[in-house]
């Protein structure tokens, strides 16, 4: 079930928590050299982001972020690195087409 159909069944304000992870793909420099994950959860434009986070703790292969206060037509963007996208909300796709979900 995508996430948009749980939403639209729970009310369009509905909130998602979203669980992102990044894996490092044989690519063991990325942690040597401290590179990091960017992710973000952008509202109807690309300046207003609901929220974002950053980090390098890499454990088994993998960073794992999540991600607060998503709704189902918001926007996530998540990349390898330590900064952001110019424009998150452009890039990024919307929360409503995740499958795995879950009403925060």
């Amino acid at each position: 079930m995508r996430c948009r159909t749980l939403a639209l069944a729970a009310g369009l304000l509905a909130t998602f928590r979203v669980r992102a992870a990044s894996w490092i793909n044989g690519h063991e420099e990325a942690i040597r050299y401290e590179i990091g994950q960017y992710a973000a959860i952008a509202r109807g434009g690309n300046r207003n982001l609901v929220s974002k986070r950053t980090s390098a703790d890499w454990a088994g292969g993998y960073i794992q972020t999540v991600l607060k206060n998503a709704r189902a037509d918001d926007r996530v963007w998540i990349q390898g690195a330590y900064y952001g996208p110019t424009e998150p909300w452009s890039d990024g796709f919307r929360v409503g087409r995740l499958t795995r979900c879950a009403i925060q």
